[in-house]
């Protein structure tokens, strides 16, 4: 069903599970995976997609991550936790390609949204910004 009305787009309020904390943003674990909260998944309509295509500049140090439907090379799935709206993505062979440290990056860290070259979101994870 889609959430298009007359009035504009109508986004379902879902309470988040008691005892858990509310944070939009994305985090990184030592695990080598990035962790995607429920208030970022329903703010940024992410079950709408199946798998991630990471992105990395060396120079800021910065992670960007573009949403797909389309399976790509090096692209990652989507893994969802149905309890609580919330996903993951394991990026291990990303941070072995790079040399990023996970235990060393883990935390939480805000976001901000660019574009790619094709105009497609591009969620960017500034690595010295941890919150």
């Amino acid at each position: 069903m889609d959430n298009e009305t007359k009035y504009g787009n109508w986004i379902p309020f879902k309470k988040p599970l008691k005892g858990r904390r509310s944070f939009d943003g994305l985090t990184i674990t030592k695990f080598k995976k990035i962790g995607l909260p429920q208030d970022f998944c329903l703010k940024n309509n992410i079950e709408r997609y199946q798998y991630a295509v990471f992105y990395f500049d060396g120079t800021i140090p910065a992670i960007g991550i573009e949403f797909t439907t389309i399976k790509q090379p090096g692209c990652a799935l989507i893994s969802w936790y149905k309890q609580t709206d919330a996903a993951s993505l394991s990026c291990a062979d990303f941070f072995r390609a790079f040399g990023l440290d996970a235990v060393r990056l883990a935390g939480r860290y805000p976001y901000t949204v660019s574009q790619t070259e094709e105009g497609k979101p591009l969620y960017v994870i500034n690595l010295g910004e941890r919150v």
